[in-house]
């Protein structure tokens, strides 16, 4: 079941859509003359559709409404009650000796880690779980989680290490029976925290969000950058994680897990 997800989940995917539709288009364009309106609007579509999700604006607006669904942990006003627990969600790994440790984890396993140990060193007293297996990778993840806090200060004694999972809904499941209904944070990253928050909840736990490493950014606008007027790889990337999100938490509701 794991793997049939993940296999058809990147069929919708933007890329991989747009892609499929336009190679269909271009089979009917060449091989089919009495189809030669149908490939031009399959031509169209997947084309349009790459675009669309390759422009800053669309992406954001995509993937804003996730990434603002739960507020930034605010780590000047204290919890009551205090958390006996801070949980990071895994992301991914590749176990390559020739690179540093930051390296061998991936950007959000890296900011997910740093927001974690924020948490965890503003109260005292409390433990922290770190969650990711080794379906993809010789080393699990929750291991190269666990060595870099180790690494950057925190005590092995403080450290749960959780080496099974491969998704969100085995991590809130292996969760479950450590903490209870002791006081919980949960941090992942701020496009998965609606539907993570959502199963940790169904699974009998109330954590506290801290969601972090967030695309979509707010500023005052000094200057037009011109790279906005073209479509961009991270804006691909933007709307895709938004796609991926969405269809995640209906697979998660189609089973009754929500």
């Amino acid at each position: 079941m794991f793997l049939f997800k993940k296999i058809v989940s990147q069929f919708l995917m933007p890329l991989t859509a747009s892609s499929l539709l336009m190679l269909a288009g271009l089979l009917l364009l060449w091989l089919a003359r009495r189809r030669q309106t149908l490939g031009k609007a399959l031509v169209t579509a997947g084309l349009a559709l790459l675009l669309i999700c390759s422009y800053v604006w669309p992406a954001a607006a995509l993937l804003r409404p996730l990434e603002r669904t739960h507020p930034t942990l605010d780590l000047a006003v204290p919890l009551d009650p205090a958390p006996q627990y801070v949980i990071v969600l895994g992301s991914g790994n590749v176990s390559d000796p020739a690179l540093p440790l930051t390296s061998q984890l991936d950007e959000a396993a890296v900011v997910r880690l740093a927001e974690g140990l924020r948490v965890y060193r503003r109260y005292p007293g409390s433990k922290l779980i770190v969650s990711g297996g080794d379906r993809y990778d010789l080393q699990a993840h929750a291991v190269l989680l666990a060595q870099l806090a180790r690494e950057l200060g925190t005590p092995s004694d403080d450290i749960i290490i959780l080496a099974e999972p491969d998704d969100t809904e085995q991590e809130a499941a292996a969760a479950a029976p450590i903490v209870g209904d002791a006081p919980l944070v949960l941090v992942t990253s701020a496009s998965h925290m609606r539907r993570a928050l959502a199963i940790f909840r169904a699974a009998g736990m109330d954590p506290v969000p801290a969601p972090t490493l967030h695309h979509v950014k707010e500023a005052p606008i000094v200057a037009f950058w011109p790279g906005d007027a073209f479509p961009q790889p991270r804006s691909l990337g933007d709307a895709t994680s938004a796609i991926y999100e969405h269809l995640g938490y209906l697979w998660s509701w189609l089973r009754g897990m929500l």
